[in-house]
């Protein structure tokens, strides 16, 4: 069992939009490396065709936040929505209102905890 609590997060990242998200890695004894982040959002947040080399599982843990699909399809997801992403797909992720919180899950996160693209 691993137990990692909230003082130990791995860094912050501060977004341009005015965001920002706590980031931590998860050790695995077979050797798979989770990483969470928890995203802060803000008023009029956006991140533009988001893809990330690995699968995510993103939890709305609140707040309410659009997600369009490359096909142009919006979708707006409230507290307790879930939404998960192939590894290689390409979105685009809105907070019109601001104040949400996100938890999101990425599967095999690098040696260093971070992504290809430091996402």
């Amino acid at each position: 069992m691993i137990i990692s609590r909230v003082r130990e997060k791995h860094f912050t990242k501060k977004f341009n939009c005015g965001a920002s998200s706590d980031r931590r890695v998860l050790p695995g004894g077979d050797d798979v490396r989770v990483k969470i982040t928890h995203v802060f959002t803000v008023v009029d947040a956006e991140w533009k065709d988001i893809s990330y080399p690995t699968d995510e599982t993103v939890f709305v843990h609140r707040g309410e936040v659009e997600l369009e699909l490359s096909d142009g399809t919006k979708h707006i997801l409230t507290a307790g929505d879930l939404y998960f992403v192939v590894a290689g797909e390409i979105y685009t992720l809105r907070d019109h209102h601001g104040f949400s919180e996100l938890i999101c899950v990425f599967s095999q996160a690098g040696s260093d905890g971070e992504l290809v693209n430091n996402s």
